[in-house]
């Protein structure tokens, strides 16, 4: 009897609880069109045996649903289904994958399309997702205790199937991809190994469904922008390790363009309004078409891609952004071999300043007149020979190491010595000297000022824009700048001390309040790099300097964030702000070569459901950035689709204009408002909420009384009232304009 009477109590908790669950979710944003979606296949993963599989799997009951879960262990564990194996698939066609995952406790896994050549990765609970010691580069590991909502959730991506893709082991750039669309295409549910993923329960999969993707008017998303006299706010991003997909032989699609034009189209679907793409990478050329620069400039194989594209934009309504790790020019009589730049220390043979030779190739001294003529000729290729057919923001520049360092050639320190009415000095008098190597530092940075404002002004010049943009990224790390501090113990940030303290190992741990508190990520970005040895990292890529910056219009450097330690402090966001607002990267960790038996491997990896938006939901309380930006490890692509697509078009509502916090608007501090004014269309506020569970409720009390609409659909919500009420879901950005019903 005892047994039963418990029974029936727990299954009434769960009753409850499942109700309650319903009732929070009231006021999630959903897609809709989804419910309307053709249905190709669906794999319920209890029932149907994997086609291949690395490690254990079980079948269990969760939340009153079967799963398979994948076992964790000391090696990379993995299963796989076939999706699509009837022959019905297109290639080119859009389709959206669906995997359904209970969220019941701590769990972290990567998702592999092999159809669409993309790896993504989810978290949920107190789970680091990113490998905890990756193989080359540190994740800055970090463990946010997410609720867990106890329903099943549903990660769902866009994509467009490949002509010819991998099977099992993907390979690293080009390699065989021999499968197609009559095979289907392989999805894989793979987890790292337990070490490196220590509070992950084990992947867990109820079910793996397979949609037809409507046509692109339907699913694109309509973005309301403020009225046309207003600057608006620009969403975009970079992918790393994508190459392979067109450069291979054959390539991943008959016509490489597709690749590009379906990146415009899942913009759209994303609410993201301005199309990225590297064009030179660690200095070369990727893609575009030299012209009467080919000594200069070495000549790529799809040189033709670059204006192809353009002519594809053209039927987008997308911004332009190109992305530049330039070096110098690279080709036979390329600036950049030339190395001009040269190291501090003698001892240094051909002008290296580290110990990777490949990023040693060229190199460009930002001081030297030639490299703005050098630079401004690549400009012209790609930016100014195409202005009258897509919309140029600007340019976006991240050097990598070395390709832009400090230098101290002999021209170098004889401009230095001309300009500050200096004596003549010797790269001996720099290494003793540190008041003589602080101001030349100084000097430096400004030299670098004045280089990046002058290639704005070679844009305005040119009639690119007029007011075009130049943003520069310092940091050439994919996780981010890591803190000299945190590099020596493999540490973890968490806001759960005592959770990481009860794991067996060893798992050092930080507390997540403490270091936003004390401005750790603010330090770690402006310390210069640690080095070692003769070699000059510190050189080799000089830190950001945005004090420099602040009064400026044009040029910005950016903030690197991502995880939650990165977008908790106002202080730091400030330090970054400029008259043209404030940029800021997401560097996702790649994670390269952390997974094994899969081939190469890359992933971003980013929390689950709502809480995907919760880096840039805190962003915009804390900083209100006009531009976000995403450094992506291969393919980009996001899933927890209606969170992203609410916030994307609350962001792109709100106009690039300054806006300042509100105090004591709401009673509840997880909730921030912002406010934005304007001479002529109202007052804007963004409302946030920076906390992990729903809000109900939350009164906000209006900077005046007036009428309060939507900025996201323009709909009028209220009239004539002095507070509002609100619920909001957690990292939920909700952007509203007051109008002065009394004029």
């Amino acid at each position: 009897m005892k047994i039963i009477r418990l029974f029936l109590f727990l299954t009434h908790l769960i009753l409850v609880a499942n109700i309650y669950a319903q009732q929070t979710q009231n006021h999630h944003p959903e897609i809709p069109f989804m419910d309307d979606l053709v249905l190709v296949e669906e794999i319920n993963c209890s029932s149907s045996e994997p086609n291949s599989m690395q490690g254990v799997t079980e079948v269990k009951t969760i939340l009153g649903k079967s799963c398979r879960v994948l076992i964790p262990s000391p090696e990379t564990t993995w299963f796989a289904y076939r999706l699509g194996s009837s022959g019905e698939l297109k290639p080119g066609k859009a389709y959206f994958l669906e995997i359904e995952y209970p969220d019941d406790v701590d769990r972290s896994f990567v998702i592999h399309n092999r159809g669409g050549e993309y790896n993504k990765g989810l978290q949920t609970g107190k789970t680091l997702g990113d490998s905890y010691h990756p193989p080359y580069v540190p994740s800055n590991a970090e463990s946010i205790s997410l609720p867990h909502s106890s329903m099943y959730k549903k990660w769902q991506t866009l994509f467009w199937l490949h002509d010819h893709y991998a099977g099992i082991e993907l390979p690293r750039n080009s390699g065989d991809r021999p499968e197609g669309p009559e095979d289907g295409f392989l999805v894989i549910i793979s987890q790292f190994d337990s070490y490196n993923a220590p509070m992950n329960k084990g992947a867990a999969v109820s079910a793996i469904r397979l949609y037809e993707a409507p046509d692109f008017e339907t699913f694109k998303m309509d973005i309301l922008y403020p009225p046309a006299d207003l600057p608006r706010r620009h969403l975009f991003f970079r992918e790393e390790m994508a190459d392979g997909v067109v450069t291979n032989n054959p390539p991943a699609l008959k016509n490489p363009i597709d690749w590009y034009e379906h990146k415009a189209q899942l913009m759209h679907f994303l609410g993201m309004n301005t199309f990225s793409k590297d064009l030179l990478e660690f200095g070369h050329n990727q893609g575009w078409d030299p012209g009467p620069y080919s000594e200069l400039i070495n000549t790529s194989s799809t040189k033709g891609y670059w204006g192809k594209i353009m002519e594809m934009l053209r039927n987008y309504e997308l911004n332009v952004l190109p992305y530049y790790e330039y070096a110098g020019t690279i080709g036979p009589k390329g600036l950049g071999m030339e190395k001009r730049a040269r190291p501090l220390g003698d001892s240094l043979e051909n002008n290296n300043f580290t110990h990777v030779a490949w990023s040693e190739k060229a190199n460009a001294d930002i001081t030297d007149p030639d490299t703005y003529s050098d630079l401004k000729k690549i400009l012209e290729r790609t930016i100014v020979d195409y202005k009258d057919d897509v919309n140029f923001v600007g340019a976006w520049l991240r050097p990598r190491p070395s390709a832009n360092p400090v230098s101290f050639s002999d021209a170098t320190l004889l401009r230095f010595s001309t300009e500050t009415n200096h004596g003549l000095i010797t790269r001996g008098a720099l290494r003793t000297d540190s008041r003589l190597y602080d101001k030349y530092l100084q000097w430096w940075y400004g030299k670098r000022k004045d280089f990046l404002i002058a290639m704005g002004d070679y844009l305005k010049e040119e009639e690119v824009n007029d007011n075009p943009v130049v943003l520069f990224t310092t940091d050439a790390t994919e996780s981010g700048r890591t803190h000299p501090d945190w590099s020596q113990n493999h540490n973890i940030i968490s806001d759960d001390l005592a959770a990481w303290e009860k794991l067996p190992g060893d798992y050092p741990v930080f507390s997540l309040k403490e270091k936003i508190n004390n401005n750790w990520h603010l330090e770690a970005q402006l310390l210069a790099v640690k080095t070692w040895d003769k070699w000059e990292w510190n050189h080799s890529v000089p830190p950001p300097d945005p004090d420099n910056y602040r009064n400026l219009e044009g040029a910005i450097m950016t903030y690197t964030f991502n995880k939650a330690y990165t977008v908790g402090s106002k202080t730091a966001f400030d330090r970054f702000r400029t008259n043209s607002g404030l940029a800021i990267i997401r560097h996702y960790c790649l994670n390269e070569n952390a997974m094994k038996g899969l081939g190469y491997f890359v992933s971003d990896i980013e929390w689950h459901d709502c809480y995907a938006m919760l880096g840039e939901a805190r962003a915009m309380a804390h900083g209100d950035p006009r531009f976000i930006g995403y450094l992506a490890s291969a393919a980009f692509n996001r899933a927890s689709l209606p969170y992203v697509r609410e916030f994307n078009a609350n962001f792109l509502a709100l106009p690039a204009l300054p806006s300042e916090l509100v105090e004591n608007a709401t009673e509840d501090a997880e909730v921030v408002v912002r406010k934005i004014e304007t001479e002529k269309y109202g007052t804007y506020l963004a409302v946030v909420n920076t906390g992990l569970t729903d809000k109900f409720g939350v009164t906000v009390t209006l900077p005046f009384k007036g009428d309060v609409a939507d900025a996201k659909t323009g709909n009028t919500m209220f009239t004539g009232v002095s507070k509002i009420k609100l619920d909001m879901y957690p990292a939920q950005l909700k952007s509203l304009i007051i109008y002065d019903n009394e004029e």
